[in-house]
């Protein structure tokens, strides 16, 4: 993927660019994502996988606002452990949830595919890492699926910009397909995600 094929912004520059009702929008996402991560289904899967070690947990929500359905690529678990399924297919104006566990770093990306308000197939990858020193990491992406498609697992993880607590970037060349994201900790080994796919 060439890096004038996306457009980034980190942290502050991230959340500037984003409107008051998207801000809003994600917002809610997160207080979801919070909601999820300390639950009692997602508490007892890290009991059962990582009894008696210092872990991590990372659970999300992602939310599609776009024009259609999106659909997994390709999910690259670089460290920890898949508790709760990303989810499969996210229907126009629906969420997905998911979980993550391991000992000492959560690592992963997941990449959905879907239209752009041009039609035209995207590629809408999430990046998220956690330590257990507390450093964290999210990136977000979305470009035309052809950038994608050559890449290996590796490839992706070198040119993911990884943004810090919170990511933002469109396509810059259709401007019609974006995505935002936020990470933050909730509690003591506790990670929550939030990700927002929308069109316009």
């Amino acid at each position: 993927m060439s890096s004038s094929a996306v457009k980034h912004a980190g942290n502050d520059e991230a959340a500037a660019r984003l409107s008051l009702e998207k801000k809003a929008c994600l917002d809610e996402i997160m207080k979801k994502a919070e909601l999820f991560v300390e639950s009692e289904e997602v508490q007892k899967k890290r009991l059962a996988v990582v009894a008696g070690n210092q872990v991590i947990t990372v659970a999300g929500v992602l939310v599609n606002e776009t024009t259609g359905p999106l659909t997994v690529v390709e999910i690259y678990i670089y460290q920890g452990n898949i508790i709760t399924d990303f989810p499969h297919t996210i229907p126009a104006g629906d969420e997905g949830y998911f979980a993550m566990t391991g000992i000492d770093v959560v690592e992963a990306v997941v990449v959905y595919c879907g239209k752009n308000e041009a039609g035209v197939e995207c590629a809408w990858g999430l990046y998220f890492y956690v330590d257990t020193n507390g450093n964290t990491e999210v990136s977000v992406w979305c470009s035309p699926i052809g950038n994608f498609l050559d890449m290996n697992k590796d490839e992706i993880k070198k040119i993911m910009k990884r943004d810090g607590k919170n990511s933002y970037c469109t396509d810059v060349g259709a401007q019609s397909a974006y995505m935002a994201a936020y990470i933050y900790n909730t509690s003591p080994g506790n990670y929550a995600v939030g990700a927002y796919y929308y069109a316009s």
